[in-house]
């Protein structure tokens, strides 16, 4: 515990802000695994027509990771991961000037909130009126929330397993103090068996 005493108030502040991180932490986990099981939903898949204004191809490590686009009737950052389509595409597409037809997810992606990914996309001369490459996502899409309820399940198991351990380590912790701290009925036998031995002392 951090002692409070003689430390400014902003100092107090600080070590209180210190103290809740942990509790936070729990709190955020259990508020992102509560929203996925009660958020999860079949993947409903809208389209948009567009033309690719400007694409970015990403690479971790010097390996392809995805290709992001932007279009020029829409102001958000797509994503598109070429690989994992069905069929791949090429790599260097979606490039600047490509006609695309993409599908959505019209939902909140909570595992990436500051761009959009992509289930399926078609580019033209491809036909507009369906998906030329699919995610697994866009072809089984009650399987998707079965995905997110089961990884919100895992979040909140994990929660509960935080909260059982850290209960379990206090009450440790305090059968230890108890067996260490002498009991009130020993201290009084003590104090008697000290009057009696200094009112029986010989002057």
């Amino acid at each position: 515990m951090i002692a409070l005493r003689g430390l400014s108030l902003a100092g107090k502040g600080l070590a209180l802000v210190l103290l809740a991180l942990p509790q936070l932490g729990v709190l955020f986990l259990f508020t992102w695994g509560l929203v996925l099981v009660v958020a999860a939903h079949p993947v409903h898949p809208v389209p948009i027509n567009g033309i690719v204004s400007d694409a970015v191809e990403r690479y971790e490590g010097g390996t392809y990771v995805r290709t992001e686009f932007w279009l020029d009737n829409d102001h958000r950052a797509f994503a598109a991961d070429s690989p994992a389509l069905e069929p791949p595409l090429s790599l260097g597409h979606p490039a600047r000037g490509d006609r695309v037809t993409i599908w959505l997810n019209p939902g909140i992606d909570w595992f990436q909130i500051s761009r959009t990914d992509i289930l399926a996309i078609s580019l033209a001369p491809e036909s507009p009126a369906a998906p030329a490459h699919a995610m697994w996502a866009f072809r089984h899409p009650n399987e998707q929330a079965v995905r997110e309820r089961l990884i919100g399940f895992g979040i909140l198991a994990t929660v509960g397993l935080i909260i059982g351990l850290g209960a379990l380590w206090e009450w440790i912790g305090e059968k230890h103090s108890a067996k260490r701290r002498p009991s009130a009925a020993g201290d009084h036998t003590r104090q008697r068996l000290a009057r009696t031995r200094a009112d029986s002392w010989p002057e």
